[in-house]
């Protein structure tokens, strides 16, 4: 069963596929220019506290983007990773 939610809830640490962004034709321009786009792997590694940058690994590049930016960012989480 996969889980899917917003970039912006996405917890720190996990990791998903982008299903969908939400948003016109400049807008995923710009993701695309950065290397998001649906598809692509993503793992979130950090974000501010009340809507600050989120931080994301796209493609073994470390990206900043908006709080907004991120709630439109729909991501299919992966499974949590277990320790052995």
């Amino acid at each position: 069963m996969t889980q899917e939610v917003n970039l912006a809830r996405m917890e720190e640490g996990r990791s998903g596929v982008i299903s969908s962004i939400i948003g016109g034709g400049k807008f995923l321009l710009k993701l695309e220019s950065m290397g998001i786009r649906a598809g692509s792997k993503v793992r979130k590694k950090s974000n501010l506290f009340l809507r600050g940058p989120v931080v994301i690994n796209v493609g073994g590049t470390e990206i900043a983007i908006g709080h907004r930016m991120a709630r439109r960012i729909l991501v299919n989480l992966n499974s949590p990773e277990r320790s052995l």
